[in-house]
């Protein structure tokens, strides 16, 4: 996994990417906004980590050029200063997260863990073609998946496979996505799970018991992929600021 750091201070760039090379990660030095956006037109990064002040254009800026430049890098930016103006705009602008300097090595280290494992989902329904065909459309947008054809199986899968996000469908061997569900959360409580289904009436109840039980939403086949893509960029979203919240300063 390739991380770019971006700092004038060159001894704070030096040791970050000592740091992260000894952990096993390429890692490459900028010193400038406007070396970072060079360096992005020619190499792509999975992760940016870039301070906000810095002489010339500064990293927020850096950060709206790179964004327009590639959506599949992630930025974080980090500062010193958190009264200045520049992280609200790095908010406004959609920044995953600010982290304060001197940087938890430690907590960015295991967000680094967490990255470089990749968005593993689960696929769950009884029709082998439906899962054949939704899988060959994520992994074009790099998503790792499993399907699995019964409630025993995807249980199997969540426990062992390091399973994000599940994609269930609402009917299930004569199952409903509801009882999955509740099989699923005994197992693990935490796992984020996207309802699927073509019965919108025939299932509402059951829909509405298993929102209420934090199914994360419910999508209607046939699916509208552009929504489905945007709800996994959230959910992904709020699990990766969740693992820097610690480092992030509340503003």
């Amino acid at each position: 996994m390739n991380v770019l750091v971006v700092d004038d201070d060159h001894g704070m760039c030096k040791t970050l990417c000592d740091i992260l090379s000894v952990k096993g990660y390429g890692c490459e030095a900028a010193y400038s906004g406007e070396e970072a956006i060079q360096r992005v037109r020619q190499k792509d990064y999975h992760c940016i980590l870039m301070d906000i002040k810095m002489p010339g254009i500064n990293g927020v800026e850096a950060f709206q050029t790179i964004r327009k430049m590639t959506t599949n890098t992630v930025i974080i930016l980090m500062t010193a200063y958190f009264t200045d103006p520049s992280v609200l705009e790095a908010k406004r602008q959609g920044i995953l997260a600010v982290l304060p300097k001197p940087l938890n090595i430690t907590s960015f280290l295991n967000f680094l863990s967490t990255l470089e494992k990749g968005k593993a989902i689960l696929i769950v329904d009884d029709d082998p073609h439906f899962c054949w065909t939704m899988g060959n459309i994520l992994k074009e947008q790099d998503f790792k998946i499993q399907a699995a054809l019964s409630s025993e199986e995807a249980v199997e899968k969540i426990t062992k496979d390091g399973v994000d996000i599940v994609l269930l469908d609402m009917k299930l061997n004569g199952l409903t996505g509801l009882d999955v569900l509740k099989l699923m959360r005994k197992a693990e409580p935490n796992i984020q799970v996207i309802l699927i289904t073509g019965y919108y009436q025939e299932m509402a109840e059951a829909i509405k018991d298993a929102l209420d039980i934090k199914a994360y939403t419910c999508l209607y086949k046939p699916l509208d992929m552009d929504k489905l893509f945007r709800t996994l960029e959230e959910i992904y979203r709020k699990k990766w600021q969740q693992l820097l919240g610690q480092l992030s300063a509340e503003i």
